[in-house]
């Protein structure tokens, strides 16, 4: 026979749960799956051989005294946990903060465990969104019918034909200090847990301060690019979400890098990835709030805590709205070139503002020298001039127009396949001839957002700021 070394203790729960089907596990099995099928479109490598995965740091230590089947549709999860787990895990009562992507597939997953379905359970879901059609292909609860309905509704309600027992109330409101009179004290103590589902971290850093107020425990996670975290928060046995948690520790990438520092790849197409996102989708979005109620769009940027962020922005919607005021070739090459110079001149100038060339790091603590803040991986930058003759900067401001004038309906959308789609313009000589009938914008002094650099003293969420 073989000579070989066997783990008995592994082998022996192996063998105790082999025939067992959890649903979170098949949830991610069925991840894996659906890639492999995409990937076999060609344009990406599939895994090759076999995949083994397991989860055993997810078994109890010992075997549940009650985990006999009783003819009900958690005996799976019995097996594994016991019943009384599960009774556990039905009288929750947790608030799930956003319902998109992410949200979604946590909704799915508390319905067919069982979580918040049993006397006493009782999930709370809040988004202030509403269902768009580009949601459809990414955020699985909701069909072609439910656009236009509230994101919370519509997910909560196909959560409760996958399991009818589930005790779901849907509410159409953001968390922040402005609804400190609905998610009041008396809510978040009620509470067992917080499950954060957003995609910005002015909220992801609120929800964390309740929870560290109010000591409850938060499941954290998120998306950026290719990655995905969960981050298991715990009071009094892990770090906060803003201290970092697990999820920094595991790789993640600080907000403060890629919002001024990026210096690896990753954190390049990171940050290119989250502009695109601003300038094509978000940007329209605000247009829309601010078109539908000016006073709540600007009582909403009065409260933010991001000066930096809230100034960009602001000066993007500004430039959007004139360019949609007269919809021309002019005007979207102009809200283009605004961009390049808010981007590539006007952060880098509030950049070097904040911290000159010979700026130093000085200990808040000890108040000794330790060093040039300009050293390491952050290098002193250059704020951009515009110059046609530049390959990047030529193919930038062309690109953009060409985004910017399907998105206004200057000109038609690109079909698929068509290689000669605004083929003129594609030159170094066309970007030239247009931009020299575009109007350089004004520099407006801004803010730098240091939150999470401790060199630059923003550990506690400072933002340095001019002309404010």
């Amino acid at each position: 026979g073989l000579d070989v070394e066997v783990d008995a203790d592994f082998f022996a729960k192996f063998v105790r749960h082999f025939a067992v089907p959890l649903q979170p596990l098949c949830a991610f099995l069925g991840g894996i799956v659906a890639q492999e099928v995409v990937k076999l479109a060609g344009k990406f490598t599939p895994i090759p051989g076999f995949l083994h995965f397991n989860a055993v740091e997810a078994l109890p230590d010992a075997v549940p005294s009650d985990c006999a089947p009783k003819g009900t549709r958690y005996d799976l999860l019995a097996a594994v946990y016991g019943h009384s787990f599960v009774a556990k895990l039905q009288s929750l009562k947790h608030f799930m903060v956003g319902c998109g992507a992410l949200g979604c597939e946590f909704l799915k997953n508390y319905a067919l465990n069982g979580v918040c379905c049993g006397e006493g359970g009782m999930l709370t879901v809040t988004d202030a969104d509403r269902i768009e059609l580009s949601n459809l292909t990414r955020q699985f609860l909701f069909r072609e019918h439910n656009v236009g309905q509230p994101k919370s509704k519509a997910a909560s309600d196909m959560a409760k034909i996958m399991n009818p027992a589930m005790k779901v109330k849907a509410l159409e409101m953001f968390v922040g200090t402005k609804t400190e009179d609905t998610f009041d004290d008396k809510f978040w103590q009620n509470l067992d847990g917080v499950c954060n589902a957003l995609d910005n971290m002015e909220a992801r850093f609120y929800v964390d301060d309740q929870c560290v107020k109010y000591e409850k425990p938060l499941l954290e996670s998120g998306t950026m690019g290719p990655a995905g975290n969960v981050d298991p928060i715990v009071p009094h046995k892990t770090q906060t979400y803003r201290d970092g948690g697990q999820a920094d520790e595991g790789g993640g990438i600080p907000m403060c890098t890629l919002r001024n520092f990026p210096h690896l790849p990753d954190h390049c197409i990171e940050w290119a990835r989250d502009q695109f996102e601003l300038l094509f989708v978000k940007s329209v979005k605000q247009a829309k709030k601010f078109a539908d109620d000016p006073a709540a769009f600007i009582a909403d940027r009065g409260s933010s805590t991001d000066d930096a962020q809230t100034i960009f922005e602001v000066r993007g919607l500004l430039s959007l709205l004139r360019a949609a005021e007269e919809r021309s070739l002019k005007s979207a090459g102009q809200l283009a070139y605004d961009y390049f110079h808010f981007l590539f001149r006007d952060r880098i100038i509030d950049l070097t503002t904040a911290f000159p060339q010979d700026a130093r790091v000085i200990d808040p603590d000890t108040k000794q020298d330790k060093g040039s803040f300009w050293s390491g991986h952050k290098r002193f930058p250059q704020a951009a001039k515009f110059d046609a003759a530049n390959e990047t900067h030529w193919k930038y401001q062309v690109a953009t127009t060409a985004l910017f004038a399907q998105m206004l309906g200057v000109v038609p959308q690109k079909a698929e396949g068509d290689n000669n789609f605004l083929k003129d313009w594609r030159s170094k000589k066309w970007c030239a001839e247009q931009v020299a009938a575009l109007r350089v914008p004004e520099y407006v002094a801004g803010a730098v957002n240091t939150e999470g650099d401790a060199a630059a003293g923003g550990g506690g969420g400072k933002c340095r700021s001019r002309g404010l």
